[in-house]
């Protein structure tokens, strides 16, 4: 039965988490899972009694801001609003750091096994914050890098949008967060509907943009909040920390600074040469927003060493909510990419 825990790591900085528990035997796979904008831990929370049937432990995080989890400091606050490329920067680095720690807390708190290792996952913008730990590696003390480097065998990025790499779409693209015909209060609500609904894309292959559908998703499927009751929704979505960093992390203010983090995490020699030996996935539902596909044509332009290949999976009719529509299918392509 899932567990909710609370992990104190660094600076006094509370992790709330919820986790699957211990599988039989030491040689099981843990998966560490980060969420997105405004859906929390809670949407994946369908995982959990599935985990075990598969040799697979997952313990899902809060990140902070979100319930349970220590909030951002007023000066880690006006780095994100009002700070220069190199304070924001510096506070991306301090969060990788800062996961770097609690994953070390994990492993001692739980006694999680090396022999199958721990996989990260970061879905929709919880990317960024899996590639700022990625990136973090050559910084660590040498003790932690060393635990770090035995323990973690994966990384898998999940959903993706192209802006939690630091690229935004062409001029005139939508996405709700930043529709300026919106009222302020009503973008969230407009932005959830939207990221859960299914869209039909033209060719994606052709890398065409025009192919991309942006504002008209399917009406025979209904967005995936939109079969949630009150209840459900709610305890899933914290839709406070938006306001206050979680857009401007994915807006024009930070694309420089996410571009230069993706391409040190993902294909900087000595990251890569630090992690040795990892696998990186990136899984997306095609039937996403536009910003998942998009962000697939991204990852492609940017391979350039064929040395540390970045594996591709792509989910047939998949919407941005895999792990709650069909849970047991989302568990077998995150078991496919850690068994490869």
């Amino acid at each position: 039965m899932a567990t909710v825990h609370t992990l104190t790591v660094g600076k006094g900085f509370n992790f709330c988490y919820t986790d699957s528990g211990p599988v039989p035997g030491t040689d099981y796979a843990t998966l560490v899972i980060f969420h997105g904008h405004t859906f929390h831990s809670g949407v994946f929370r369908r995982l959990l009694p599935l985990a075990s049937s598969r040799s697979m432990r997952i313990i899902n995080v809060n990140r902070r801001e979100y319930p349970g989890s220590t909030c951002y400091t007023p000066e880690e606050l006006k780095a994100v609003t009002d700070g220069s490329d190199a304070e924001r920067a510096q506070f991306l680095e301090q969060q990788g750091t800062v996961l770097g720690h609690l994953m070390v807390g994990l492993i001692q708190e739980h006694d999680l096994p090396q022999i199958g290792g721990i996989t990260i996952v970061g879905w929709s913008l919880g990317n960024i914050f899996t590639l700022a730990f990625t990136a973090a590696i050559t910084t660590f003390p040498e003790d932690i890098k060393s635990r770090l480097q035995a323990y973690v065998k994966g990384l898998i990025l999940w959903d993706p949008p192209s802006q939690a790499l630091g690229v935004n779409g062409p001029p005139g693209c939508y996405v709700p967060l930043w529709d300026m015909d919106l009222p302020v209060e009503e973008r969230g609500a407009v932005f959830g509907r939207w990221c859960s609904s299914y869209f039909k894309h033209g060719n994606i292959q052709s890398r065409d943009f025009s192919e991309l559908n942006q504002r008209n998703p399917d009406p025979h499927r209904k967005p995936t909040i939109e079969t949630m009751t009150h209840e459900e929704l709610f305890s899933v979505a914290d839709f406070v920390p938006g306001f206050r960093s979680e857009t401007i992390l994915t807006g024009p203010a930070f694309t420089s600074v996410l571009a230069s983090q993706a391409n040190k995490a993902l294909f900087n020699a000595d990251v890569r040469k630090e992690w040795d030996g990892i696998d990186v996935w990136h899984i997306y539902g095609d039937a996403n927003s536009w910003i998942v596909p998009y962000c697939s044509w991204v990852l492609e332009d940017s391979r350039t060493d064929t040395s540390s290949p970045i594996y591709t999976k792509v989910i047939q009719g998949a919407n941005h909510f895999l792990m709650w529509e069909k849970p047991d299918e989302a568990l077998a392509i995150l078991n496919e990419c850690i068994q490869c």
